[in-house]
């Protein structure tokens, strides 16, 4: 699960940051499916495990109950 501590100060330019991450798929290593669980099926499970409706009336709340359609 990605973490970033986007404004701490070894992150001098925010919006860096995923590009960063992803070359992880760039350079092999894991699979486009796997950056997508890595960013946000991971973290979007582990928020509504806890709390269904973690998400509710955000810009992500459909994608997140695509999420539960596909578990």
């Amino acid at each position: 699960m990605i973490s970033s501590d986007i404004g701490h100060w070894d992150v001098p330019e925010a919006e860096q940051v995923l590009c960063e991450a992803y070359e992880l798929v760039e350079h092999g290593l894991i699979t486009e499916d796997d950056f997508r669980r890595f960013t946000f099926a991971n973290p979007a499970r582990l928020h509504t495990g806890m709390n269904p409706d973690f998400f509710k009336g955000t810009a992500v709340e459909s994608a997140v109950a695509g999420l539960n359609e596909t578990a």
